[in-house]
Formats: C-alpha cells, structure tokens, sequence
C-alpha cells in the first residue's frame, strides 16, 4: 500500500482542526529557528527538523498547508526582531514597519511554498523515495535561490 493511499483512507478533517503533522510541523519551523545562532548546542536540531518536515510532507493530506505552516513558524520565530525596528528615513510613520515586516515574513514564506512544489513534482514523476532522496538538493536549490540578492 503506498502513502498515497493511506491518506485517502484517513477521515476529513473538520474546518479548524489542524492535522498532526501541521502541529508537528509548527514544531519543526520552531526547531530550525532554535538550531541557529545565537543558541549555543543547538545546531543537532536542524537535521531533525527537517526530517520532520520531509516526513510531514510525504504524509500530510494537505502539504501546501504543511509547506506554508512551517515557513511561517520557522520565519516569525527568526524574524520577529523586524517588529521592533525603528523607522527608517524612508519610511513616513510607525504604523509602517509592522505592515513591512508581515509582508517581508510573507515573502520569506512563500520560498517554502517552492520547496513544495518541486517536491511535489519530484515525488509525483519518480516516486516518494527518490522525492525524499531528492528533497536535500531542492532545499539547497531553494536556500540559494532566497540568497540571490536583497529580500
């Protein structure tokens, strides 16, 4: 039996009830964050967080969501320092610089959303393990890809 059939099997989930491996995903984004500086021991959770992630994203019956639950996590914990800046001589008043930084954390998010459709046209056209065996190239793919200039 694949894993694609397994998820047919499993019962609709009500309109606010989060699938597990949402949660477990909510966790995972938090973790990656935790395995950055300036947390000192840390660095063993980021392997671990995104197995937790690939592994979410072969079983989730809604991966998009998946995708998108764990950039948010992982961005909001990493980036809520922009909350606090001060504003700049550009930017014309206070109100600005939330609004700035949900957009840029929104922006940030969506290179998790990429991640997932090319996983999921990887594991689509060569099949789960060859998807999961792939994933770590596509993340590095998608890391330099977020590097590639300014936000």
């Amino acid at each position: 039996m694949t894993i694609d059939a397994l998820d047919r099997t499993k019962p609709p989930l009500s309109r606010w009830q989060l699938p597990l491996t949402d949660n477990l995903d909510l966790i995972a984004g938090l973790m990656s964050t935790t395995a950055l500086p300036p947390f000192p021991g840390t660095g063993w959770l980021a392997p671990v967080a995104l197995a937790l992630l690939f592994r979410a994203l072969l079983t989730s019956p809604r991966p998009v969501t998946t995708a998108w639950f764990y950039g948010l996590a992982h961005q909001v914990s990493l980036l809520y320092w922009l909350f606090f800046l001060d504003p700049a001589s550009t930017i014309p008043s206070r109100w600005l610089v939330p609004v700035q930084a949900v957009l840029a954390i929104f922006y940030v998010s969506l290179f998790y959303l990429l991640f997932r459709v090319v996983f999921h046209l990887a594991r689509y056209r060569l099949g789960p393990a060859q998807a999961l065996a792939l994933a770590p190239v596509c993340w590095v793919g998608m890391e330099g890809l977020r590097s590639a200039g300014e936000l």
